[in-house]
């Protein structure tokens, strides 16, 4: 889904307009650091962010360059790193000018984003991120962006933030009309509390007005499926299906839904396509081709072929999938060890 990321770019060319806004207030005329400042702005505008790293560098190497633009051109700095994907160096920057200025809101917020948007981050990053999102809300408690990264935060924090997150969600929403991220994070969360009636009010919300956005079905379908409406939910990943047909997150779902209505062929067919598409670059992508192998595995022990679903099982346990690795132990006298 590319909604997220497309909000955190735009959080980010609106904190470049501010960089912006604040060359108009610099003297070119003086100093050798507020030329290089300025300098960095023109590149900034002009879309170099290297430039204007190096130039926001050379300004922070003067001596006499006071303190107020100091934690400005490490936050600016900040945020053109960020634009080039360099996460470790513009949070060194934030962190730099909140040591400089430590009410400096939007420096909070950015580097709180940061933090969410640091998918590796673990427990420790989410708390890192809902501790500066913590003080962006109460700086900024009218600003939608720091409540919907307060919202997502919480929610990485686990499920008993849930209720809480929820609360933050529907505050961005209150903030910024038709915010349809909010009102799918919401639907999530609520889905995640088992607040079905909730949940599915938001999911169906979404997909009136997304309608050609696949996500919205997915969400929906994995909803259905929490609730054990198992054909609302094969109905709702074949419309993500025809939206995106590379979907490889409908198709395994679906093939979950198939199975639980005893399609055992359907739901081959489904994880097959995630096996034969899926990539496996990374811990995340190789579980998520194991569950697909296990649960193949266990659809095609169920029909009858034992020894290519055992085969399956251990292609899964291989890959490590710790419920592949499981469900070998626990078979009776370890049929697929």
């Amino acid at each position: 889904m590319n909604t997220a990321k497309e909000n955190k770019m735009l959080i980010r060319l609106l904190a470049l307009a501010c960089m912006l806004f604040m060359a108009s207030t610099i003297d070119s005329s003086a100093q050798s650091w507020q030329e290089y400042f300025n300098k960095a702005i023109d590149n900034a505008q002009a879309g170099n962010m290297e430039g204007a790293i190096t130039n926001f560098t050379e300004a922070l190497n003067f001596t006499d360059m006071p303190d107020a633009r100091k934690a400005q051109a490490y936050y600016f700095r900040g945020i053109a790193n960020a634009e080039l994907g360099k996460t470790t160096d513009a949070i060194a920057d934030l962190s730099q000018c909140i040591n400089i200025d430590p009410n400096y809101k939007e420096a909070y917020l950015q580097r709180g984003l940061l933090y969410n948007d640091n998918i590796g981050m673990k427990t420790l990053g989410a708390k890192d991120a809902i501790n500066d999102l913590n003080m962006a809300v109460k700086l900024l408690p009218d600003n939608r962006d720091a409540h919907w990264g307060r919202g997502i935060a919480l929610s990485n924090l686990g499920n008993e933030n849930n209720a809480e997150a929820a609360k933050e969600f529907t505050k961005a929403m209150e903030l910024m009309d038709n915010d349809l991220e909010s009102l799918e994070l919401r639907g999530n969360v609520y889905r995640r509390m088992k607040a079905y009636d909730l949940a599915m009010k938001d999911f169906n919300e979404l997909v009136r007005k997304k309608a050609r956005d696949p996500y919205a079905y997915l969400n929906r379908g994995i909803c259905y499926s929490q609730m054990k409406n198992y054909e609302y939910a094969i109905r709702d990943y074949t419309q993500a299906i025809v939206l995106d047909p590379n979907n490889l997150e409908a198709y395994f779902n679906r093939g979950l839904a198939y199975s639980r209505i005893d399609n055992h062929q359907l739901a081959i067919s489904d994880f097959s396509k995630v096996i034969s598409n899926a990539p496996q670059s990374n811990e995340e992508e190789r579980d998520f081709v194991g569950a697909a192998y296990l649960n193949r595995g266990i659809e095609l022990i169920v029909s009858g072929k034992e020894v290519d679903g055992c085969a399956d099982v251990r292609k899964g346990a291989d890959l490590g999938s710790k419920s592949a690795i499981e469900f070998s132990r626990i078979k009776p006298n370890g049929m697929c060890q």
